[in-house]
């Protein structure tokens, strides 16, 4: 459920609306969705390969709802970076965040939940 200030729907009078990087940085505002697209843009500028890097959407259980993170691949580790908070955390790590789905440019994964 999205909450009732979702910066996205202020911004484009609709919820859920995934922003291109140059919508987002115009506007100087966004959600998950477009913070974790800029960094992506980003890191591929940077030149990090489309294969290290993974949008992945699924569900916060501390926020309650849905939300995007960015998942980079370095020295075999799987890093996820969140607008949650600065830090950037091992995803083995992580045990608050259930992912539905993940995107790069060209490919898309289902995540299942291990019985």
């Amino acid at each position: 459920m999205l909450s009732p200030i979702n910066p996205t729907q202020k911004n484009y009078a609709i919820q859920d609306y995934w922003a291109t990087p140059y919508q987002f940085l115009s506007r100087a505002k966004g959600d998950c969705e477009d913070f974790s697209a800029a960094k992506y843009l980003a890191l591929r500028a940077l030149g990090f390969h489309s294969n290290q890097l993974r949008l992945v959407v699924g569900y916060d259980r501390v926020r309650g709802g849905a939300h995007t993170v960015l998942l980079v691949v370095v020295g075999g580790r799987v890093l996820m970076l969140d607008i949650g908070d600065n830090t950037i955390v091992e995803m083995s790590g992580v045990k608050i965040f259930d992912p539905f789905y993940s995107v790069t440019e060209s490919e898309g994964w289902m995540h299942m939940k291990r019985a």
